[in-house]
């Protein structure tokens, strides 16, 4: 008797607050899309923005997607919250966000590192981080 394949897709998806690259708002596409994987990483999620009308974007994709899921905010000037989430269709059962340094003086938006277990069957954990690189050439090296 063979061993039972299990394969688990994974995606990584910077959603640029769920704008498109048509240029419309709309999280129940980014929900839709992530549908397909069985774990999503995303960067740049955003809540109670003023110029989304105070939407919680990581609960709307939650609720709309149907999975598990862990919001780790980094730039924080309330009420708005930006940062990076994880959705799963498995149990996540540990989050944490670490802050990333950066090197003195350099005046660059707050990254983090969302670091999570997910629990998988007989498997037995898995971890995942995510994280959103910054895209000045001083941040890339540091990073």
């Amino acid at each position: 008797m063979s061993p039972s394949k299990k394969t688990l897709r994974f995606v990584t998806y910077n959603i640029h607050s769920c704008v498109g690259i048509d240029n419309k708002y709309d999280p129940s596409r980014v929900a839709a899309f992530i549908k397909d994987f069985d774990v999503a990483g995303l960067q740049e999620v955003e809540a109670f923005d003023h110029r989304r009308g105070y939407e919680d974007q990581f609960k709307t994709i939650q609720k709309l997607s149907g999975m598990s899921g862990v919001f780790a905010p980094n730039l924080v000037t309330f009420p708005r919250l930006f940062g990076n989430s994880l959705f799963s269709k498995h149990y996540i059962s540990w989050s944490s966000n670490l802050p990333l340094a950066f090197p003195p003086g350099l005046l660059a938006e707050p990254r983090g590192l969302l670091q999570a277990q997910i629990s998988y069957d007989d498997l037995g954990p898995i971890f995942v981080w995510v994280t959103h690189f910054g895209l000045s050439e001083e941040e890339e090296v540091y990073s």
